[in-house]
C-alpha cells in the first residue's frame, strides 16, 4: 500500500494457498506518511515512514542495490519468473533430490549483508530458511557479489524467495 496516510481497521494478509493445502507466506510493503487505525497485518510489512508531503517511490532508480536468482540447482533461473502455483507450470523444473545449490548475485549490496534464501513449499505452510554465504566478489564497480546457499527441497512446486539485509 502507498499513500499520503493509511487509516482503518481490519486485516491485510498475503497467505498462500486455498482449498485442502496452505502455501507460504507472501509479502507486504506499506507506505505513508501517517497511519491511524488498527490493522492486523500478516506476515510482519516492510513499512517505510514518509515525510510528510513526500512522494512515495514506486520504482526504485537504476542505480538502487539488486538482487537476483542466477541458478537453482545448476539451472539458469529466469530473468523475470512468471510461474505460479497453478497450471501454468513451473519456472524451472529439478530432478528429485534432498538439496539443491541456489546462486544470488547481489549488485550494489555490502558484502557484510546478510542474504537469505527462503524456500516455500506449494504443499504446506513450512518453509526453509537457509543464510547464504559470499561466494565470489564479480565485480568492484558496482560492487557486484554471488552468494550460495544449499537449500533442502521436497517434491512438488515451491517457490524461492531472497532477503537481503544491509547493515
Amino acid at each position: 500500500m502507498v499513500g499520503r496516510g493509511i487509516s482503518g481497521t481490519g486485516r491485510v494478509a498475503t497467505l498462500g494457498g486455498g482449498g485442502t493445502w496452505t502455501g507460504g507466506l507472501g509479502r507486504i510493503r506499506l507506505e505513508r506518511a501517517s497511519y491511524s487505525g488498527s490493522l492486523t497485518v500478516t506476515p510482519d510489512p516492510s513499512i517505510v515512514n514518509l515525510a510528510d508531503g513526500a512522494t512515495a517511490l514506486i520504482w526504485p532508480p537504476e542505480n538502487a542495490p539488486t538482487v537476483r536468482v542466477v541458478s537453482i540447482g545448476g539451472a539458469t533461473a529466469p530473468e523475470d519468473p512468471r510461474a505460479e502455483f497453478g497450471a501454468v507450470g513451473a519456472d524451472l523444473a529439478l530432478p528429485q533430490t534432498s538439496s539443491v545449490q541456489v546462486v544470488v548475485e547481489t549488485t550494489r549490496v555490502e558484502e557484510s549483508s546478510v542474504v537469505r534464501v527462503r524456500l516455500a513449499p506449494r504443499a504446506n505452510g513450512e518453509f526453509s530458511s537457509i543464510v547464504a554465504t559470499k561466494d565470489l566478489v564479480v565485480a568492484n564497480d558496482p560492487l557486484t557479489v554471488r552468494w550460495v546457499a544449499n537449500v533442502p527441497v521436497g517434491t512438488g512446486y515451491s517457490a524461492l524467495q531472497v532477503h537481503v539485509v544491509r547493515p
